[in-house]
Formats: C-alpha cells, structure tokens, sequence
C-alpha cells in the first residue's frame, strides 16, 4: 500500500460486494437511524459439508471446473470472510479489538473414492470483532453447519435483516420493535410455524431498495457482480478521484481475515 502511494498508483482488492444493491439499502437503512444505534450484528456463512455434494461435478458457465481442491485447502475464512468484513468496516468504522477461534473439525474431504483428500486447513471459524464505532460482530464462517448466507443487525429500534450477502439484489427486512412482538417471539409454537406471527403481530417489511430488480434477481443464487470493482477503480483512475474500495481499506479487511484464521491456541 505504501509503495503504491509513494508511485502515485491505485491499489484495490475484492470482493466488491459492498457496491451491491443489497449493501447499499442496508447502508442507506443504518444512515437513516431505522433501527436506533447498532448494538450488535449477527452474521453467518455457512456452507455446509461441499465434499458431499459432488463439486467435482460442478461447471461455472463457461465451463470450468470448480476449484474445490484449492477452497478447501484455503480454508472458509480466507475463501469467505472479507465478504462480510467488507461490509462491516464500511459501515461501522476500522476494527478496535478482535477476539477469534478456528479449528478444522473435519478433515477427510475426499469428494471422489479415487482421490484420498485430507486437509487440515480450520473449515470453522468464529470472530467476535469491535469496531469503532462501538458495534460489536459476532461473524461465522464453515464448511460444516448447514448453509446460512444471512446477517441480522440489531438495534434499539428494531432489526435489519438479509438472507443472502451473496446476492447483490436480495432483499433487506426492516423489523421494529413492539411490545406486542417481542412477547409472541419467545413462544415455541411460533418457531415451527412462524405464519401465526402475523395474527398477532405484523412480518418484518421489505426496506425499499436502492435500485429496483426483477424477482428472478431478488431470488436467485450466488448473484455477484465480479467486474463491479474492477470498473469502479477504473472509473476512479479515469476520474482522478479515490476509489470506494481504496487501499488501506482492502488491507485492513486483509488484516481482519489473517486474524481469525491464523489463531494459535494454547493448552489449558
């Protein structure tokens, strides 16, 4: 970063998930006080068990095969972490303190019986980080739990919500606080069948988006712009302005991601 400052060069990283819609509605919803002050966030990415579901099958449109091999030699935090952090230092200012653990809880991943595949690289790890701004994010990431791509940020006010961080267009859920919800959310029977809330109380509304997109978008898989940070920092170079992913922004994510992964545990 410093050698690119001093040669007067731009310097960016990925992921550039933070320029999509769904960051973007989520940003504009944290600026405009939905939910109070931000307590804390809860934020999953959980991939479930991708050994057993035949990656060596999988083809991306043009064909190629799927990495897994180097994924799982990676590890889920190195591979996933930053898609979330590169929200959460957007939103909430650099990171104060970070407290993580990781560990590989399994390590037979062999996908095909021809092709022994033992890796030892953590497939779970768990951060609880303090930004600046005083919020606290408890972040997950695994090749183990079922899968989870959803984030809940929780207010004084109330509670924003999205299922999916790798979709850029899926929805935001804004929930207010009531005394009346609050109570219903502590029965059981509501848990298995969350449709009776709304006898009692009203779902959490859609926050309006930043850009509306079509249904098939809102719901899709993995829809992830790849080429949008690409063409920011060219947009910044031919603009003479800073990039929105600028340098020391994308080393401090970096710096977060080495964190909980390379975490060394000591006997108790």
């Amino acid at each position: 970063v410093e050698l690119a400052n001093t040669k007067g060069l731009y310097l960016s990283s990925a992921p550039c998930g933070v320029l999509g819609e769904t960051a973007q509605t989520l940003w504009r919803a944290l600026n405009s006080g939905e939910i109070g002050t931000v307590r804390a966030v809860y934020a999953e990415l959980d991939d479930g068990p991708v050994q057993l579901r035949e990656p060596h099958l999988w083809r991306s449109a043009s064909g190629a095969p799927s990495p897994y091999r180097d994924e799982f030699e990676v590890g889920c935090t190195f591979e996933h972490a930053s898609y979330y952090l590169t929200w959460f230092t957007a939103f909430f200012g650099p990171a104060k303190t970070i407290t993580a653990f990781s560990a590989c809880l399994w390590p037979d991943k062999q996908v095909v019986p021809e092709e022994p595949l033992y890796v030892t690289t953590p497939d779970f790890s768990v951060a609880c980080i303090t930004f600046a701004s005083g919020v606290v994010v408890r972040l997950t990431n695994s090749f183990v739990a079922p899968h989870n791509h959803s984030v809940q940020i929780v207010g004084d006010k109330g509670i924003l919500t999205v299922d999916d961080c790798w979709n850029y267009s899926s929805p935001v859920y804004l929930d207010k606080y009531s005394k009346r919800r609050l109570q219903i959310n502590r029965f059981p029977l509501l848990k298995t069948y969350p449709f009776v809330k709304s006898w009692f109380a009203s779902y959490p509304r859609e926050y309006p988006p930043v850009k509306k997109v079509s249904l098939k978008k809102r719901y899709s898989r993995y829809r992830m712009d790849y080429a949008r940070g690409i063409a920011e920092l060219a947009r910044a170079i031919t603009g003479r302005r800073p990039s929105r992913l600028p340098a020391d922004f994308c080393l401090h994510v970096s710096e977060l991601v080495c964190a909980i992964q390379n975490v060394t545990h000591a006997p108790y």
